[in-house]
């Protein structure tokens, strides 16, 4: 699917695909078998909207194109793409501007 122009307040981030993990071996061991549960993941904005207009205002994003950024892991978002970036996994998800918790250094 490739986006024409996005629209409003929202943003595409794109996050590392960690719903498997490849051992030296090969072998996949899915998400839900590690242990530890994440409450966050991390994520780069790739592109941003026309933005949302208040009272005749435009508001700024809060976020900038290649910002690193947290975001819940339960915040809504849609996934839009997978892509592979120098054999790496990622998952390009439409979200709201507002769903951001941090941007990060």
């Amino acid at each position: 699917m490739n986006i024409k122009k996005l629209l409003g307040p929202r943003i595409i981030l794109r996050i590392k695909d960690e719903d498997q993990t490849e051992t030296e071996d090969g072998v996949f061991i899915p998400q839900s078998a590690v242990q530890d549960i994440k409450m966050y993941d991390v994520g780069t904005v790739v592109d941003l909207g026309t933005g949302k207009m208040v009272g005749g205002n435009d508001i700024e994003f809060s976020v900038s194109i290649g910002d690193k950024v947290l975001v819940n892991v339960f915040a809504t978002k849609a996934e839009l793409r997978r892509v592979e970036i120098d054999s790496v996994k990622y998952i390009d998800f439409l979200m709201n501007d507002g769903e951001i918790s941090a941007i990060l250094e």
